[in-house]
């Protein structure tokens, strides 16, 4: 009896799927369990080279890159896009790589490389931002496009948005950046009272209202003075929701 592993048919569209919604670390997870399997097929092979690129995990993704390639060799695997090619060339430091791929004229990132060089970085276009607070400090949540492909994708921030973020498109696998004064930019347009300065007054109000309470009294019980600072991330949530829910609508927007 055969005890060869049986393929499994649509692991690599599950890759796709979670490298197309930027769960990369899902994605990771996946390809980690198609290895051990020994049954991937090539198309699943080269879905996890894509995830492994994207991830900025070049080293797993030359070897698996390796077995594709010679695959391909025999007409028995799927080739790989320019654009993951060229990336991974950047990645391992290998430029010399880019030299046998075909001249595109998209993705923008990939067409400007071949042409003067440059690897853009551009802006990540950001649509929208919502903030939760669960057990600790703030999430802020981005939502937006590909400056090179229009992808649509989202990703997490934590902690604050006092950032500078270096990403890369899972779908075009191009450059992006996400800065402080581009987030700043946004909410000034979309969420200003979140930038007042009466909105850090109703906090620090909020604040002392529930410190005055909780705090100062002698018969507090330990608990609620442990639970102080749960308090404060509590408050910041209800105020943060509160001025967004309240923002004014965008043209084109659902009030």
């Amino acid at each position: 009896m055969s005890t060869t592993p049986e393929p499994h048919p649509d692991s690599g569209d599950r890759l796709r799927e979670a490298r197309l919604a930027g769960h990369l670390k899902l994605a990771i997870g996946e390809v980690s369990t198609l290895l051990s399997s020994g049954a991937a097929t090539p198309a699943a092979l080269a879905e996890a080279v894509r995830v492994l690129v994207a991830a900025g995990q070049p080293g797993t993704a030359m070897r698996l890159h390796a077995m594709l390639a010679a695959a391909a060799q025999r007409g028995a695997a799927p080739v790989l896009e320019p654009e993951v090619l060229a990336r991974l060339a950047l990645q391992v430091g290998q430029p010399g790589l880019l030299e046998g791929l075909p001249v595109v004229d998209a993705p923008a990132w990939l067409a400007s490389l071949q042409r003067d060089g440059r690897d853009m970085a551009p802006p990540f276009a950001i649509a929208d931002l919502q903030v939760t607070v669960a057990n600790g400090p703030a999430v802020y949540a981005v939502t937006g496009a590909c400056p090179h492909c229009g992808h649509e994708r989202a990703f997490e921030l934590r902690a604050n948005l006092m950032v500078r973020v270096d990403g890369l498109c899972p779908s075009c696998f191009g450059g992006y950046e996400v800065t402080w004064e581009a987030l700043r930019a946004f909410l000034r347009e979309r969420h200003p009272g979140l930038l007042a300065d009466d909105a850090r007054e109703a906090d620090w109000a909020l604040v002392e209202h529930v410190r005055g309470r909780l705090l100062e009294s002698g018969d507090v019980p330990d608990i609620v003075r442990a639970l102080g600072q749960e308090y404060h991330f509590l408050l910041n949530e209800i105020l943060a929701r509160r001025l967004m829910d309240g923002a004014a609508p965008m043209e084109g927007r659902p009030a």
